[in-house]
């Protein structure tokens, strides 16, 4: 009699791909709170914060993540004016017609580039960001995407991340995530940049 042993990543895809066949289609999401605030609405009640647009990870291709990216960006100030409605939270328009206007996307650029590389918030750069902006906290956010098509199986993963950071003195005030994932068979797997962004910045939001 021949006995057959799989190997260990094998064995746990043949076990993800037979859950798929059972249920057809699952999907996944979860939140965490990375910094708490006690008070939000005294914290940034009649504060002035900026939304700046999303930023994603380097590694991904441009055109699998646009379409995601511009949902979350169209949902991030509207969803955070809800959240904190005594609070002026400025329109991401107006916030990138600043950023152009008043030479601070280098600012910007830095600012992310040292923090994706040291985890690190840049005061001086919050500061300049928060004076040409004309905004007392920024919130700043990170996007992870990842797509799987096999033969049969779909698979679709996403993570927001959000901070509120003081622009004086680069602290975060609040932070969060919301996390989305799907796996399905047939196609099932899919969804749209609409329905993902929609649940993620809720989720990530959650907290606040």
């Amino acid at each position: 009699m021949m006995k057959l042993t799989l190997h260990k990543p094998l064995e746990s895809m043949l076990t993800v791909l037979f859950l798929l066949i059972l249920f057809g289609c699952m999907t996944v999401t979860d939140k965490h709170t990375i910094v708490e605030s006690s008070n939000a609405s005294k914290t940034f009640g009649g504060k002035k914060i900026a939304v700046l647009p999303v930023n994603t990870q380097k590694s991904l291709a441009t055109d699998s993540v646009m379409p995601l990216r511009r949902e979350i960006n169209k949902r991030l100030g509207s969803t955070l004016q809800k959240k904190l409605a005594t609070s002026n939270v400025k329109d991401l328009a107006d916030v990138i017609n600043k950023l152009n206007t008043k030479n601070a996307l280098p600012i910007f650029e830095q600012l992310l580039t040292t923090y994706d590389n040291t985890g690190v918030i840049d005061i001086k750069k919050t500061n300049a960001l928060g004076k040409a902006l004309g905004s007392d906290y920024l919130l700043l956010s990170n996007l992870k995407a990842e797509k799987m098509d096999l033969v049969l199986m779909n698979a679709t993963g996403a993570s927001l991340e959000l901070m509120l950071v003081a622009a004086k003195t680069g602290k975060i005030e609040w932070g969060g995530t919301g996390n989305w994932k799907r796996g399905g068979i047939f196609g099932a797997g899919k969804a749209s940049p609409e329905e993902v962004a929609e649940s993620m910045v809720n989720l990530a939001y959650e907290s606040l």
